[in-house]
């Protein structure tokens, strides 16, 4: 996937117009609050028809205006495609190829797009709730078809998470049972896919942390479930037996939704396999700031170098973040990509070899300028 053009109309402090893209590296470059990483988001949000730093996307309209709207164009093979999505008086929609996008969900599964933000040690120091949004949008990409496709079985049990809870809250358990049977089913599916998307990106994540930090040790992502049973009678005798608590705080409080994802030190292979739920060494509680954000670094470039197609890489004011010697190794490590955005302040590019190439934008004030030689 490689995207042409982005026309933007009333998207946050940007000036309305078209930019052209269609080089396998861009750089966009100028001082801060200048709206580099405005653009960033808006190519993202005009994949995926939402945004990566903030869900209310009506934030996004610039200042005063009711309406936006993104366009754009991309290649993918031999077939150009379109996108086109717009929010007007806070309702947003979303058209790809001129049909409407019912659930935006949907283009996870169509458009792979990593991003690598700042904000992203949030994936360390944030809630567990951060590390299962993220944990839940790569396997929607990560299982796309199959028998059992990520997205599909995780909109059910979330479907059916929100009926369980509605009951709950008005103190009905006529239809619990049933409830409870189809989210035990639904639950043991997630935790069997998030099992096995773990121990693939473990595959990958371990070894990369190893090399790039330069250490002997490794790095392991674990995950903890919240519901320690196993087979669907089980989940359904625990969800029974905490029924009376769950009513209390009208709210289900087990389930995937709660489960933990855990960074842990020199956790071998074989125990990784074993040994799902147990807490070993945890590596966030006594990195530093540095091995954090390498961390988070190296688990995003895992998911890049996993993904089913040619991803498109979105790097905002990160590289230099890292010292020389692990930059370099990083970069090297890059897989092949459909194409790369960089944003770095002026003067501080990374690449100075001959031979990369790239469209050069500066941006100043919102306004868009190509510098390209």
């Amino acid at each position: 996937m490689r995207i042409t053009s982005l026309r933007t109309y009333n998207w946050r402090n940007l000036s309305n117009g078209t930019v052209d893209f269609d080089s396998a590296n861009v750089v966009l470059y100028g001082e801060n609050a200048q709206g580099k990483t405005n653009l960033l988001e808006a190519l993202y949000t005009a994949c995926y028809g939402t945004s990566f730093r903030s869900k209310q996307i009506q934030h996004s309209v610039s200042h005063g205006e009711q309406q936006m709207a993104l366009e754009l164009w991309y290649k993918e093979g031999n077939r150009t495609h379109h996108c086109f999505f717009q929010v007007i008086n806070g309702k947003k929609r979303m058209y790809k190829d001129g049909n409407v996008v019912k659930r935006t969900s949907d283009l996870f599964k169509e458009h792979t797009c990593v991003v690598f933000v700042p904000e992203d040690i949030a994936l360390v120091q944030g809630s567990p709730q951060t590390r299962r949004d993220f944990l839940n949008q790569w396997l929607c990409q990560y299982f796309i078809g199959g028998v059992k496709p990520y997205a599909q079985v995780l909109q059910h049990y979330q479907k059916t998470l929100v009926q369980r809870n509605a009951l709950l809250k008005q103190g009905d358990i006529s239809l619990l049972d049933l409830y409870d049977k189809e989210l035990a089913k639904a639950g043991i599916t997630l935790m069997e896919l998030r099992r096995e998307g773990i121990m693939a990106l473990n595959e990958v994540f371990s070894p990369l942390y190893s090399e790039i930090a330069g250490v002997d040790s490794r790095v392991y992502l674990s995950y903890k479930t919240s519901w320690q049973a196993e087979t669907l009678a089980k989940i359904e005798e625990h969800l029974k037996a905490t029924r009376d608590k769950d009513l209390a705080l009208k709210t289900t409080s087990s389930g995937p939704h709660r489960d933990g994802i855990f960074y842990l030190s020199d956790l071998s292979s074989e125990e990784q396999k074993q040994n799902f739920n147990q807490n070993r060494d945890m590596f966030e509680l006594w990195a530093s700031m540095g091995q954090q954000r390498l961390i988070v670094l190296i688990l995003k470039l895992s998911t890049a170098i996993l993904a089913p197609k040619e991803p498109l890489l979105f790097f905002d004011d990160i590289l230099l973040e890292l010292d020389v010697s692990k930059r370099k190794k990083f970069v090297e490590k890059l897989p092949r990509y459909g194409q790369c955005f960089y944003t770095f302040l002026p003067n501080e590019y990374y690449f100075y070899e001959d031979s990369f190439s790239a469209m050069m934008y500066q941006i100043q004030g919102g306004r868009i300028h190509d510098r390209t030689q």
